[in-house]
């Protein structure tokens, strides 16, 4: 689910973190393995 916004670009890392109540570092690793696998 993260994933998938991120790879729209519907939210920004800092606002799925937000939202989801979770550790923006987290979400940041899911962007940066997201862009790697691209």
């Amino acid at each position: 689910m993260i994933e998938k916004l991120l790879a729209k670009g519907v939210l920004s890392v800092s606002e799925i973190a937000s939202a989801l109540e979770v550790d923006l570092r987290w979400v940041e690793q899911i962007r940066k393995a997201l862009e790697e696998g691209r």
